[in-house]
């Protein structure tokens, strides 16, 4: 079905093609007829496709590594709404690449915009990008406010860093059970951080009864 779709035009269906060549499913795997397939898929305007081309070129893989093309590829999935094209190129402004220096500002709007489209990370990056402060002032509320709604869309990132306010008294009241509910709620999303600071807090009895069992 999907084959179908995408020769009659629907740059989902090729998107989702590319991912079963990409992954082998129903047959042998195969980089190249994946990266064709989104190709047109984002010449079709379908973000997700583009954004997932965007990645091949930023990590060389099928492809020549080329970030730059990596950006390109990841701002026009971004404006055809596709939050991990706006999750993608916010991470480029954050950290800077080839040359461009980081930029918080950009970055803040690019992740703001794709927590806006329901990515999780991004809620998170903002946060971070609020903890850490933009034009030189942190704005401490707003930090709380985006991991609290990082966490509530279940990122664990964003569960833990809540928890360290929480168990630090940073910003919040201090509130080792709060801390503690927001760990485990992080580990259970799959978060190494949020495992790890339980594992320290369960061997140390850290405001939990002391095991080694968990």
């Amino acid at each position: 079905h999907f084959s179908k779709a995408c020769r009659l035009g629907d740059g989902s269906s090729c998107a989702h093609l590319a991912n079963l060549y990409q992954k082998g499913k129903g047959g042998e795997a195969s980089l190249p007829q994946a990266i064709a397939l989104l190709r047109k898929s984002c010449q079709r305007k379908y973000g997700n496709g583009c954004s997932k081309l965007g990645s091949l070129y930023a990590k060389g893989l099928g492809v020549s590594k080329n970030l730059r093309t990596a950006f390109h590829l990841h701002r026009k999935a971004c404006k055809l709404f596709s939050p991990d094209g706006c999750h993608q190129i916010g991470n480029l402004w954050e950290t800077g690449f080839r040359g461009v220096p980081k930029n918080p500002s950009k970055a803040m709007a690019y992740h703001h915009r794709a927590c806006l489209l329901g990515q999780s990370s991004s809620c998170n990056s903002v946060g971070t990008l609020y903890s850490k402060g933009t034009k030189g002032k942190k704005q401490k509320s707003k930090a709380v406010f985006w991991y609290r709604k990082a966490c509530k869309m279940k990122s664990g990132l964003g569960c833990f860093n809540l928890g360290d306010l929480y168990r630090f008294g940073q910003w919040v009241k201090k509130n080792k059970k709060i801390a503690h509910r927001l760990y485990l709620r992080s580990c259970a999303l799959r978060s190494g951080k949020g495992c790890n600071i339980l594992e320290v807090m369960y061997r140390s009895g850290y405001n939990v009864k002391k095991s080694f069992k968990r």
